[in-house]
């Protein structure tokens, strides 16, 4: 069996725990890494499949992304997908047949969280700005809708090399906070605009900003700054399965728990299936990670456990680092745990954790 991982993670541990385990069938997973689509995500989706033998894909990652591959590959040509960083709310309402499954919460919790963290810190107006795609819409409209106050928002362009207009346009409504829902590039564009022009002295971030590169590029910009991000169920547990993963040097990378928890489930939903179609795989995957069922932790250990109750014919409820994986006929996730944090004197702190239920 093996599978395309998404390249921005490239975790090694998910394989390593199911091959240290006996593998699927008895056999090894193999990893195959891909860097970034250049070519489009369907034409290197079909490559994959057809050159390499994939059986099933962690990724891709962004939503216009898993938009494209849903069309063209998974509901056509049978294919589960496991995405673990495509948010945009859209997904739910894709035609495909069921292949697509989401290991990260909907962004309309993000939606939600961020609309708490502005109306704790006392905003009753605020500034946006957001990607102009399918992810930054969509988030920008759940906000709107979440948030009590007044919002002024804009869309950035990604084919502009200044968005210093698009800020002299927002920062005349006199909002106290800008809410950033901006990728990376995006991000320090309007950084550095602010810097040089004085747009705005406070920031609500979203998890793609924990970084402490980003800090450390604009310290004086958001030290004190608030974000919001999804976070692991477990963390608050005494476990601690994904802190002893990695030797209590837990990553900061968004979407590591998501990745990892996106390859652990197809490869025991593989075992689960006993075979590569995709429809089993497909059916498996929901097999696996809802109750009834024995639970196990995706963590090295449980992997051993999961894996040993598959192969005795043993129905399993595996709960995700990231989330319970307890996947509606969607494939979405609809309860999930979402954490302010802040950047505070070279560091990111975290602040509190809440559960957030899509379903009411």
């Amino acid at each position: 069996m093996v599978l395309r991982i998404a390249p921005e993670s490239k975790p090694d541990e998910p394989f390593k725990h199911v091959n240290d385990a006996g593998g699927v069938w008895g056999r090894p997973v193999e990893p195959h890494f891909s860097d970034t689509l250049q070519d489009g995500a369907v034409a290197h989706a079909n490559r994959m499949i057809d050159d390499e033998g994939v059986h099933a894909f962690v990724g891709p990652g962004s939503s216009q992304d898993v938009k494209a591959v849903a069309e063209a590959i998974a509901a056509p040509r049978h294919y589960p997908i496991v995405t673990p960083s495509s948010t945009s709310p859209f997904i739910a309402t894709l035609n495909d047949d069921g292949f697509i499954f989401r290991s990260a919460i909907s962004d309309d919790a993000q939606g939600i969280a961020l609309a708490r963290l502005a109306q704790d810190e006392g905003y009753d107006h605020v500034a946006i700005v957001y990607n102009d795609d399918a992810w930054g819409q969509e988030l920008a409209r759940v906000f709107t809708s979440q948030f009590d106050g007044e919002t002024t928002s804009v869309a950035l362009h990604p084919e502009k090399d200044s968005y210093n207009q698009e800020l002299w346009e927002i920062a005349e409504s006199d909002a106290p906070a800008l809410v950033m829902l901006t990728f990376h590039e995006g991000t320090v564009a309007v950084l550095n605009e602010v810097k040089e022009h004085g747009h705005f002295d406070a920031f609500i971030l979203h998890n793609d900003h924990r970084s402490l590169s980003l800090l450390a590029e604009f310290p004086e910009l958001l030290n004190g700054a608030k974000g919001t991000a999804p976070y692991g169920q477990h963390v608050t547990e005494a476990e601690g399965h994904w802190e002893a993963e990695y030797g209590g040097q837990t990553p900061h990378s968004p979407y590591m728990r998501e990745t990892y928890d996106a390859a652990v489930t197809l490869m025991l939903a593989a075992e689960y299936a006993r075979s590569t179609d995709g429809e089993a795989i497909r059916d498996a995957l929901h097999a696996i990670a809802a109750p009834p069922g024995k639970r196990f932790p995706a963590s090295s250990d449980g992997i051993v456990g999961a894996l040993e109750a598959i192969r005795n014919g043993e129905d399993i409820d595996l709960d995700g680092e990231a989330t319970t994986l307890d996947w509606d006929w969607r494939g979405e996730i609809l309860i999930g745990t979402m954490g302010i944090w802040q950047f505070k004197d070279g560091e990111i702190i975290d602040l509190l954790h809440f559960d957030v239920n899509l379903s009411e």
